[in-house]
């Protein structure tokens, strides 16, 4: 009468059919149905008992309507800001970007010229001239990627949560720093592990927390004094069932003291820092059930940042880290 089914009774079925006490005492969000027929959430409690002739159970029910009109208006309020940093983001990295569009574009109007100069001159060599242009459709289309995923990552969309390999964000997010970290002699070394870790995430948002962090540590390198400069990543599967992704660079580091502030809002240890990078990138990774932690490296200087996403199965409904 109070739940559409199956949900109402999943408890105690499953404890009637295997004897699993655990399956009792947990609570468990549920569909629930009205006098009026009309569909809401609650959270279902169930409790066995004995009274000493037969076994029986105790439903709690609780509505948890606000409950949820509230959390989608924070992943609302969450989305906004990280739309904000995503573009913020784009702004500093205007530069590298405008490059990585230009090569494209340049090999385009040389292939195309080649082309012209060779009909101009008469020398129609179908194998030469047809090689010529497939090189220019093939920038055309890398040319079309760039642009394509740079509008993907900018525009203000709802979460689409999907399995994806999680050393393919780690690649997706390194190219928009080639660039930039060509022009400041930054070195990266990348561990990837040999299977893909196959994470249930938001593609874009998991990227956005990974060029937050990439991002940090060329800062952080940038303003160091000493020759090493070098971002490492590695991917690996942890002994507890995440897929892990640590991005240890040569950089500043941190001042002790600051360790505990680093994801409070508008603190931030850059001059120009908005203080709103790791304090909304903590925030997109448990939405994700996974966790984000920030550690001096284990070389001795400059950072470590480790981020941990649960692999192949969907967050719980309802819960949060």
């Amino acid at each position: 009468m109070l739940a559409p089914e199956p949900d109402g009774r999943d408890s105690v079925a499953s404890y009637l059919q295997t004897a699993d006490p655990k399956t009792l005492g947990v609570g468990h969000e549920v569909r629930a149905r009205r006098k009026d027929g009309t569909i809401f959430p609650m959270e279902l409690h169930v409790s066995a008992f004995d009274d000493g002739l037969r076994r029986r159970f105790v439903g709690t029910l609780r509505d948890i309507t606000e409950r949820k009109r509230t959390e989608e208006a924070g992943r609302q309020h969450q989305a906004e800001l990280a739309h904000v940093l995503r573009v913020a983001t784009i702004e500093h990295m205007a530069s590298g970007l405008a490059h990585e569009l230009n090569q494209p574009l340049t090999a385009i109007a040389n292939e195309v010229e080649a082309c012209a100069t060779y009909v101009r001159e008469g020398k129609l060599e179908p194998p030469r001239l047809l090689a010529l242009l497939e090189h220019a459709g093939a920038e055309a289309l890398r040319a079309g990627e760039i642009v394509h995923h740079l509008r993907e990552f900018v525009q203000r969309s709802p979460a689409r949560i999907e399995t994806t390999d999680l050393s393919k964000v780690v690649h997706n997010a390194i190219q928009w720093f080639v660039r930039e970290m060509e022009q400041a002699q930054i070195t990266v070394r990348l561990e990837l592990a040999s299977q893909e870790l196959r994470v249930f995430a938001d593609r874009i948002q998991i990227e956005q927390v990974i060029v937050n962090i990439l991002q940090n540590a060329i800062d952080a390198i940038r303003e160091a004094t000493h020759d090493t400069r070098e971002i490492r990543i590695h991917t690996s599967r942890t002994d507890d069932g995440m897929g892990e992704v640590t991005i240890s660079d040569t950089g500043t580091g941190f001042r002790a003291g600051a360790a505990e502030r680093l994801y409070e809002p508008f603190f931030t240890t850059k001059p120009q820092g908005m203080g709103m990078g790791l304090a909304i990138s903590r925030s997109i990774v448990e939405l994700h059930q996974g966790r984000l932690s920030v550690a001096s490296s284990a070389a001795g200087a400059g950072t470590a940042v480790r981020l941990a996403l649960p692999l192949d199965s969907p967050p719980s409904r309802g819960r949060s880290t």
